[in-house]
């Protein structure tokens, strides 16, 4: 009643079993980032911005690739950013000292810790990077100006998600 299996039809077993128990650690993980993102969406600091700035919706997610919990958002100049057409050049800036100004005394006083970070130029690199301890783990969040008349704050359960804090 019984016959012997062969070595390859065994290994094709292994691996089917293996390809099914991965599959579903990974389904375990994705819904537990998820979860995360939705807690990371509600911080204060992704709804606070100085009054010379208006915000976009946020967003919110999990980077189902590298299973990390995001949740950002945009804020743009109250005039801008727009083209002047005639100089063309981009109008509504964003002061970026008064910015980060703000958002650093917004994060001491909700008890994250300001990180120290090499100068890092160009469009990726974050102004201000800042960690703290929550239930699920640490969270890093950064401040950068990806473009003229604009600024990001994106705060994720890995360094990296956002703009660059090294």
């Amino acid at each position: 009643m019984w016959k012997r299996m062969s070595a390859a039809g065994a290994g094709l077993v292994l691996a089917v079993g293996g390809w099914v128990a991965a599959g579903h650690w990974t389904q375990g993980r994705i819904a537990a980032c998820e979860q995360r993102s939705a807690v990371l969406s509600t911080l204060e600091v992704l709804n606070r911005q100085p009054d010379s700035v208006r915000p976009d919706s946020p967003a919110f997610g999990c980077d189902q690739d590298r299973i990390v919990a995001y949740a950002s958002r945009q804020f743009h100049a109250a005039t801008g950013p727009t083209v002047d057409r005639l100089s063309d050049r981009v109008a509504g800036d964003v002061d970026h000292a008064a910015v980060t100004a703000f958002y650093r005394q917004a994060l001491e006083g909700d008890k994250w810790r300001i990180l120290a970070r090499k100068a890092t130029p160009g469009p990726d690199a974050a102004s201000l990077c800042a960690r703290k301890e929550l239930p699920f783990g640490t969270v890093y969040l950064d401040v950068s100006f990806p473009f003229a008349g604009s600024y990001e704050v994106t705060a994720a359960d890995t360094t990296g998600a956002g703009a660059r804090c090294a």
